[in-house]
This record gives C-alpha cells, sequence and structure tokens, in this order.
C-alpha cells in the first residue's frame, strides 16, 4: 500500500547514529545483566601455578674441564644437578636417590659419577643429565676413584672387601678380592697414585692391625702388601680421618698425624701450638680435592696444612673459619697451581688464592653481599680461572645456600635451604581487619539505591564505547574468549628481605608473598 510504503521510507531515513546509540545502549544494559563466571581449561585441571624446584643442602661439587661453563652439585637430598657458573641457572637436575644423600661425586671426561650414602653407584651423562648405567652394591662403597683420561679412563670403585674397576660405561674389567691372609679385613679409605697407575687402599684387621695394599690399575693385581703401624689402626678406630692427596691424615686428641700412603715420611702437629682466642677442639674439614692441602678448624681458627714428601707442615692460620677449595685454570702446569681460601664475615665473603708450598697469599678479594650474618660459614668453594685471568666463584654455606661471585660481586644466590621444607602452614586474615572491612562494607549503599547509582554511570560509558568503538570490541572480545593463565617455571625469591615480626609489618609486606622459614 502506499500508506505503508511511505511509512517505511520515512522510518529509512532515521539517523544512522541514533541507530548505533540505540544497539549500544542495548548492549550495555545485557552485560549488566551478564553474570561473571571464571573457568578452566580441560587440561589445566590439577596444574600447579608455579613450581620451586631445588637441589637441596650442597654435599659435593665437582668440575669437568669438558664442561667449563657449569659446576656439578650433588646434596643431601639426592640431587645431582649441572648448575651454570654464570647465573646460576640449573641445566639440569636428577633425583638420583629418593631416602639417600650423595656422598661422593666425580667428574670425568666421559661421564659424573654418584655414589649415594650407602652403595647406590650411578652415571651421569655431563651435557644432558641422561642416566647411563646404575648398580647397587651388596655393601659400602668405601670410595669412587677416576684414572686415566679420555677413552681410556676407568672407574675404581673401593668396597669393604672387594676393589674393582669398571669403563665409564659400566662395564667390569677386573675385580681384586680381599687377600685369603686378611680374612675379616675391611677397607676403609683408598688414594690413587700421583701417575694414576696404582690405588693404595687401607684396610683393618680382625686383631686390629691395619695392612696396606698396593693395586695395579691396569690389571688388578695387588703389587705390594704391607703393615702399617699400630698408631695408624689405633687412629682410625678412635679418632677422624680422611684422604688428603697422597695422605692418610688422622686427627686424635688434638694431634693430627700423616701417614704418606706411596711412601714417603710420617708427621705429626700438636693443634694447641695454633694461637687461637678459643681452646675449643679442632675438627677435620672436608677436603675438596686440593692437591697437597687440607684444614682443620674449631670455629674461630683455622689452620691451613701442607703435604709432601718430607711430611706435614702447617703453611698458614686465618681467623674464622675458612674453606680451602680448588683453582681450575685453562693453563697446563697443574703442579704450580694455588688454591683458594674463602672466609665468610659479617662484611662479607673474603676469597684469596694461596700458594700451598709457601703458605703466601694475594690480595683479598671481599663479596659484601654475601655475608656470614645472612648465611652462617662457609662449606665448600670451587673456582673457575678464566682465560681473561678473572675468577668464577662457587661457594656454599651451612645455611644450604650456594652463591656465585665473580670479581667483588655476588652475580647468583641459591637459597636451597627450601628444600628442607616438610610443612607449609596458611594462616587466615586477622578477625580484626575483617570486621573492619565487613563495616565499611555495611555503610555502602545496598540494593536499589546501589543499583541506581550504577545506572547513572551509563551514559558516561556509552560516550566512552562511541568515542573508540574498535578498543571497545576488542576488549569484550578479550573478556569473552579469556587467555590461557602463563604459568612460569618458578616466583622470585626475594633475598635479604626483613622477616615480618608483627601484624602490622605483616600487612605492609604484602599479600602477594609467600613467607618460608627454614
Amino acid at each position: 500500500k502506499p500508506c505503508g510504503l511511505k511509512f517505511c521510507r520515512r522510518a529509512s531515513a532515521t539517523p544512522a547514529g541514533g541507530l548505533r546509540m540505540l544497539a549500544c545502549l542495548t548492549a550495555a544494559l545485557a552485560l549488566l545483566l551478564v553474570p561473571v563466571v571464571e573457568a578452566l581449561f580441560e587440561d589445566e585441571l590439577g596444574q600447579y601455578e608455579w613450581v620451586q624446584q631445588n637441589i637441596g643442602k650442597p654435599t659435593c661439587f665437582a668440575y669437568s674441564a669438558d664442561a667449563t661453563d657449569r659446576v656439578f652439585v650433588a646434596s643431601a637430598s639426592g640431587v645431582v644437578a649441572s648448575v651454570m657458573l654464570k647465573d646460576g641457572n640449573v641445566q639440569w637436575r636428577r633425583a638420583a636417590a629418593v631416602h639417600s644423600g650423595i656422598r661422593l661425586l666425580r667428574a670425568g671426561s666421559r661421564g659424573i659419577l654418584s655414589v649415594t650414602d650407602g652403595s647406590f653407584v650411578q652415571a651421569w651423562k655431563p651435557a644432558t643429565g641422561d642416566l647411563t648405567w646404575q648398580r647397587e652394591y651388596p655393601d659400602t662403597i668405601i670410595d669412587l676413584l677416576l684414572a686415566g683420561s679420555n677413552n681410556k679412563q676407568k672407574a675404581i670403585v673401593i668396597r669393604e672387601n672387594k676393589v674393582e674397576a669398571r669403563t665409564m660405561a659400566g662395564k667390569e674389567e677386573w675385580s681384586t678380592n680381599m687377600p685369603s691372609g686378611m680374612a675379616g679385613a675391611r677397607f676403609h679409605l683408598a688414594a690413587l697414585s700421583q701417575d694414576e697407575t696404582s690405588v693404595a687402599a687401607v684396610a683393618v684387621l680382625a686383631d686390629g692391625s691395619a695392612m696396606i695394599l698396593q693395586v695395579d690399575v691396569a690389571t688388578g693385581k695387588v703389587l705390594s702388601q704391607n703393615e702399617l703401624p699400630k698408631a695408624v689402626s689405633q687412629g682410625l678406630s678412635a679418632g677422624s680421618f680422611l684422604v688428603a692427596d697422597l695422605h692418610l691424615v688422622m686427627l686424635v686428641d688434638n694431634t693430627i698425624s700423616s701417614y704418606p700412603l706411596f711412601g714417603g715420611e710420617a708427621g705429626t702437629f700438636q693443634l694447641k701450638n695454633v694461637k687461637s682466642s678459643d681452646r675449643a677442639a679442632f675438627r677435620l674439614m672436608q677436603w675438596q680435592r686440593t692437591r697437597g692441602v687440607f684444614a682443620a678448624t674449631n670455629g674461630l681458627t683455622t689452620a691451613v696444612f701442607g703435604l709432601n714428601s718430607k711430611g706435614l707442615k702447617n703453611v698458614r692460620t686465618f681467623e674464622g673459619v675458612a674453606v680451602v677449595g680448588p683453582v681450575f685454570s685453562v693453563h697446563d702446569d697443574e703442579g704450580a697451581q694455588p688454591v683458594a681460601v674463602a672466609i665468610m664475615k659479617d662484611q662479607g665473603t673474603q676469597i684469596q688464592l694461596m700458594d700451598p708450598a709457601s703458605g703466601n697469599v694475594q690480595p683479598a678479594i671481599n663479596a659484601p653481599e654475601y655475608t656470614a650474618i645472612d648465611h652462617g660459614s662457609a662449606e665448600l668453594l670451587l673456582v673457575h680461572e678464566l682465560s681473561t685471568g678473572e675468577h668464577r666463584i662457587v661457594i656454599s654455606a651451612v645455611d644450604h645456600s650456594i652463591a656465585g661471585i665473580q670479581g667483588t660481586n655476588v652475580t647468583w644466590v641459591r637459597e636451597e635451604g627450601l628444600a628442607a621444607i616438610r610443612q607449609a602452614v596458611f594462616y587466615s586474615r586477622s578477625a580484626a581487619v575483617i570486621s573492619a572491612e565487613r563495616a565499611s562494607r555495611s555503610t555502602a549503599p545496598q540494593g536499589l539505591p546501589a543499583l541506581g547509582a550504577q545506572l547513572t554511570e551509563v551514559p558516561a560509558r556509552i560516550q566512552e564505547v562511541i568515542q573508540d568503538p574498535g578498543e571497545a570490541a576488542s576488549a569484550f572480545l578479550k573478556w569473552l574468549v579469556p587467555k590461557r593463565a602463563r604459568r612460569g617455571p618458578s616466583k622470585n625469591i626475594v633475598k635479604h628481605a626483613k622477616v615480618p615480626t608483627c601484624a602490622e609489618e605483616l600487612r605492609d609486606f604484602g599479600a602477594d608473598k609467600l613467607i618460608l622459614a627454614v
């Protein structure tokens, strides 16, 4: 009909802006009625938001010339890890044992070997951490030594009553039992000769006497069998002992004694002659494969000793707990290599290089950001000398932390004490704070007045949408189709943060932090 046609034409003449305004108003009112719903994708169910993987209390450091950019770390939590020297990131991490710590860690040219507190031996690829072979022995592993280099390198496993050699691929080459005339004897320690052609193993017999056996590395043949002085067997049962380079070192009744395992002179030293402000008993510190050098401390003073064919010598004394570690260099002259000495003080960590023959030290480097106040005394130390002459230092402390130091700067810190956490307790907020927030909400408009206040803001919001419709559409799509939540491997640890001591400080500390007390 003409009337109807005319009416339609007049309707089509309505301004387009009015229609857009009407559509936006309708959409805005519809959005007010849509409830906000949060959901997860199916494959996100049960996933962690973040994870902090730790190594645990360090028990051993190891270094390989074939992987100069990293240090291998073993822990009391049964973990073996490859840690980058530059930034402390874990390249790979393997849980070697579930209920046992790692006691020995050896880095060879073709593999990394670890030994647990019991009798579990495992071999790992240095580059990837892949397990190449493993073997659990029925008796305790006394020591594990690496002899030779490159393709000819082999692992010498010293058990309680047997010595055996295996290739780095795990194949047994030979096995030597305890000699028949030494029934009931047990090996206590072993050392590798300087030319790596023989192994000296010390065994204690049932009658209390001690014997030393020299075994050929190539064939497993017993080259010699000699009785040790009675004082050695008594010291092995009555005091503490360790193997330092080519010597057996014992500490009995505040007296240090050394016995050469491959020829030379024995030596003794009375620790009462060490000048110290405290007369507390000394203890032997862990030997970290520093050639011809070991240390003993009483907590306030550390005495560093040198060993050679002429016996034992106190080369230097340091105030505080000083840890002695090896220096791995790019130079071939290993005989002239110094050792590193680190002392953690309240003002920072002091590191010096020392000549093991004379005891002379180079000027100290002080890293003020790694202190005894925060971490306690040092326990393990390893230094890598770069071709430029700079040194990258890895050190661990009694609080289980590991730090990387270059020059005077602490480049990274790993707080491995977090691995000791066995329980977490979440506390609710203060009841007074919750009541105050509820009271403030009760004074706000409720019901229809609140709805009316919201509706009065609709025109202003619509005007904002009209000014930039593209941005509004993009925001609507993001709201309609949310992205997957990002899950990183870890959260940042706030180092050197002041621990809250009251509710007021805890509130100011921030609600987005998890406080861990170790």
